[in-house]
């Protein structure tokens, strides 16, 4: 890679905790690897460093928010465990990521997770239509989405979050004091006296950098984990974001391997029409893994309705049946 990741390719101090943190099974959203469809998503959605809304202050981060990797679990994929039991899956469903489990969560729930279940759903149940398919809560209680030895397992490119897309390259690098921001990162870190935005502490100026530096830096880790469970289907969510995904399944081979992908038409929720991108890879002495990199979960347009989720789940299905895969 170019002098743009020199600091994360050679880190010092307090960087080699994030390259560490990188490289392990952080970012994992829930579910265990033992399922036969995951899902990958982009990076944590929940923003979590703001102004302190009682204080009207920053909050500052600390280096420990980054030095909590899962030791192990780049050498023994075995040790990945599920992450979330039922109860918490409901409070995702209801869009409460704070594991209060008495708080009410967003109004309508969580369109992330609503759509997830719903396309898992839909695979279970491949003759019901959109209007007849099981609804989330009650999916989840019949086939123990998320559970252990279950369906569905669901983790991040990037472990660091964002609290959305859009917002991601002014919460990188953000100008320290400027009035007019309302939430960017702050960081302490033991090296150096003052507080360094994310794009200071690693030196890439973008957050789409980051992203993509994560992407590779992850490849044997989640190759290792790939190549041991062989799941069947890999669906991962992000148009935008193909470049990065496939760097993530195939390190230094993504950019002559994107030239492979094959096409699928498909019309999401507002009849609106996009292609999937898909590519098989192969696993010794089985059947090989289908890798899709399609629309995000629950965005406009294409999986934000049931509709949309069930037409995914279709053509992933038809995809699976060419090469007589059963799930």
């Amino acid at each position: 890679m170019s002098d743009l990741y020199e600091k994360l390719n050679n880190p010092q101090g307090s960087l080699k905790e994030l390259v560490q943190y990188v490289r392990a099974y952080t970012g994992i959203n829930c579910g265990g690897p033992t399922s036969p469809i995951w899902f990958c998503s982009l990076e944590p959605g929940s923003g979590a460093f703001s102004i302190d809304k009682e204080t009207s202050k920053y909050k500052i981060i600390s280096l420990e928010d980054y030095s909590e990797a899962k030791e192990g679990y780049t050498t023994n994929p075995k040790l990945v465990e599920c992450y979330l039991d039922k109860q918490t899956i409901h409070d995702y469903l209801r869009g409460n990521f704070s594991h209060n489990h008495n708080a009410k969560g967003r109004r309508g729930g969580s369109a992330f997770y609503r759509s997830m279940i719903s396309i898992l759903t839909a695979l279970k149940e491949p003759q019901k239509s959109s209007t007849t398919l099981t609804r989330p809560y009650a999916a989840v209680e019949t086939y123990k989405f998320f559970d252990v030895n279950a369906w569905g397992f669901s983790f991040n490119v990037s472990p660091i979050s964002v609290s959305t897309r859009d917002r991601a390259q002014l919460e990188w690098c953000s100008i320290k004091n400027h009035e007019s921001v309302d939430t960017f990162r702050l960081l302490e870190v033991p090296e150096s006296n003052e507080k360094l935005t994310f794009s200071e502490w690693t030196g890439c100026p973008n957050y789409t950098d980051f992203f993509s530096w994560c992407a590779k830096e992850r490849h044997q880790t989640f190759k290792k984990l790939r190549e041991f469970y062989k799941p069947k289907l890999i669906y991962c969510s992000g148009l935008s974001s193909l470049k990065s995904f496939s760097g993530l399944w195939f390190g230094e081979m993504a950019d002559q391997q994107i030239e492979k992908y094959e096409k699928k038409n498909f019309a999401g929720s507002k009849g609106r029409s996009t292609e999937l991108s898909y590519t098989w890879i192969e696993n010794i002495d089985h059947e090989p893994t289908l890798l899709v990199i399609g629309p995000f979960f629950g965005v406009r347009y294409y999986l934000s309705s049931y509709q949309g989720n069930v037409v995914l789940a279709r053509k992933l299905q038809e995809l699976l049946d060419e090469k007589a895969i059963s799930l």
